[in-house]
């Protein structure tokens, strides 16, 4: 019942002096609520009217004085309440009982009125990451944007729950009360510590942009709602936002700060009988560490052993044997996508087959003196034309020799002959072989041109990022030698890299081109040359791998940190896909 309805009844059913008492009563709650209404910092004195009724000789008086601060609703509200059931207990002792209902009536009405205001005035309260339910809430935290959010991936994670998972982090609004009311609410970015996306990798990457960043409208219905897919940080690690909310008044709250991360895991397959396997990961997860990557270590597997992979045959036994070896580990087989697999070989050689080597004009009979030949050879890899010494295909592989064929021709003619295996020999003590000796004793005396057809190594990798799969190797021998674990580590760390898309060349949905990122040019794959001269047709020198300052460059350098170029790509990287 409204004002004007409870009064008007309770007027027209009172006399004139039960009217004076309803008077006073409305007139106390009609102060009431003009004073809640305009919240005024001031004290409400209101004056309880005297009500003077003779009543078969028996006076009554009635009167009370409401003395309240501002801003205290609470104390506004049990006083009036006071009020008006004091004024109907003693309206109800009148013989006038139909009006002193009525005027009773009304002043209840009044309470309800004051109530329902009181109610309306609902505010804003929080907004605030949510934390494994839908009540518990976080501060500053965490949020692990590459992995879905799917409480399989919390296993050997140390993630607490599935709320700190996906690029898409729930939140929760409240309001004082449990009432309905609109808010409106976005996302803001902290500045400081990350680089951020051009308008170029924004186009090419959905996942690279962040939002909403202008105010965007929500409501509430119970003065409180959970947000779930609301919110969108980005596939970069490092990158830190904050949400803020304002409701109809303007008072505007804030959530914690919370900071992207990526999260994957990986597993060691040495080879049986491998006795130089790098001793430790640790700066290979520092170092990923930086760029807000967190690598999660499994227990080892190991794999039967290959003396070398080198050709396509090679990989996919490899590749056959590591599936194997995850299928039959429970913590590894549940990873993928979001699992590398490191194995380790014995060398990562390539062999280069049937390069001929040729001699014109040399002396040949049973006095002749043995011919030494240099070995040399172009290379396999696009830009390593060059003509250069190579080593023999020498005790790499067992019964894979360097030996293919020999041949004299005479000059002026004749029937080539062919000369035997057991004719043609190796020079020096090894194990890295580049001249061969040629026995012409046998041959018939005169002059002529000798060919030797040789496998020789075209070079020797440290180690694989095998494209389109999750599959890494590391070389642990390399020209004949054990690697070093500081060469080890830099290997990984550099194949890691490129199973994270780097060196970035701009394309696709990886970030903008690194400026120091070539292609190919004496190496193979995507590569970066901070600190060496820019523009060269071939890195692969030595004077170019002691300038180098990258991991990221062709050939192993031993360096183990990104450097400035290549590091904000590492952040910004995309890696929600998997491997």
């Amino acid at each position: 019942m409204g004002w004007g309805d409870a009064f008007a009844n309770a007027w027209d059913a009172a006399t004139d002096t039960a009217k004076a008492a309803a008077q006073a009563v409305a007139d106390t709650a009609k102060a009431a609520v003009d004073y809640a209404a305009k919240a005024a910092d001031m004290v409400l004195d209101v004056a309880g009217a005297v009500v003077k009724t003779v009543v078969k000789g028996v006076t009554s008086i009635v009167g009370q004085a409401i003395e309240m601060a501002s801003n205290a609703f609470g104390t506004l509200w049990n006083t009036f309440g006071k009020i008006a059931a004091g004024a109907g207990r003693l309206l109800k002792k009148c013989p006038l009982a139909e009006a002193a209902q009525a005027i009773s009536d009304a002043a209840a009405a009044a309470a309800d009125a004051i109530e329902d205001w009181l109610d309306d005035d609902i505010n804003i309260v929080s907004i605030d990451w949510l934390d494994g339910t839908d009540e518990k809430i976080i501060g500053d935290c965490e949020q692990y944007v590459n992995l879905p959010r799917d409480a399989k991936w919390l296993a050997d994670s140390d993630i607490a729950n599935i709320d700190r998972l996906s690029i898409n982090p729930r939140f929760l609004v409240k309001f004082d009360k449990p009432k309905s009311a609109g808010f409106q609410w976005r996302l803001v970015p902290i500045a400081g510590g990350w680089t951020a996306y051009t308008g170029t990798e924004e186009g090419r990457n959905g996942n690279y942009v962040a939002g909403p960043k202008d105010w965007t409208s929500g409501s509430v219905s119970e003065g409180k709602v959970v947000m779930e897919g609301q919110c969108k940080l980005v596939a970069g690690g490092g990158y830190k936002f904050q949400l803020e909310a304002k409701d109809d008044k303007g008072k505007v709250v804030k959530s914690g700060v919370i900071t992207t991360k990526r999260l994957f895991w990986y597993v060691e397959l040495p080879m049986t009988g491998l006795t130089s396997v790098l001793s430790s990961t640790a700066t290979v997860d520092s170092e990923y560490a930086k760029h807000h990557m967190v690598l999660k270590q499994l227990p080892d597997l190991q794999v039967p052993y290959q003396q070398n992979i080198g050709s396509n045959t090679d990989t996919s036994t490899l590749s056959t044997n590591v599936n194997a070896a995850i299928a039959g580990s429970a913590k590894a087989s549940t990873k993928a996508p979001y699992l590398l697999r490191i194995a380790y070989t014995d060398h990562l050689a390539v062999k280069n087959s049937n390069r001929p080597q040729r001699v014109d004009g040399v002396a040949v009979g049973p006095a002749a003196a043995a011919v030494q030949i240099p070995v040399t050879s172009s290379g396999l890899r696009s830009g390593d034309n060059a003509v250069t010494s190579r080593p023999l295909w020498n005790n790499i592989v067992t019964g894979e020799g360097w030996f293919v064929s020999a041949q004299y021709t005479p000059d002026g003619g004749g029937a080539a002959v062919n000369i035997p295996a057991a004719k043609v020999t190796t020079v020096g003590a090894g194990p890295s072989f580049t001249t061969i000796s040629v026995d012409v004793t046998g041959l018939a005396a005169g002059t002529g041109t000798i060919i030797v057809n040789v496998n020789v190594v075209d070079r020797m990798r440290g180690g694989l990022a095998f494209g389109g799969s999750a599959d890494i190797c590391i070389c642990t021998r390399a020209w004949w030698r054990t690697s070093a674990d500081d060469k080890q580590v830099c290997t990984v760390i550099h194949e890691m890299g490129h199973q994270v898309h780097q060196v970035s060349a701009g394309s696709g949905t990886d970030p903008d081109r690194v400026s120091t990122q070539y292609t190919n040019r004496g190496h193979v794959g995507s590569h970066c040359h901070n600190g060496c001269t820019a523009g060269q047709a071939n890195y692969n020198t030595s004077a170019n791998v002691s300038s180098s300052t990258c991991p990221m460059f062709g050939t192993v350098n031993r360096k183990t940190a990104f450097c400035g170029n290549c590091a904000p790509a590492v952040k910004k990287v995309d890696i929600g896909a998997g491997f």
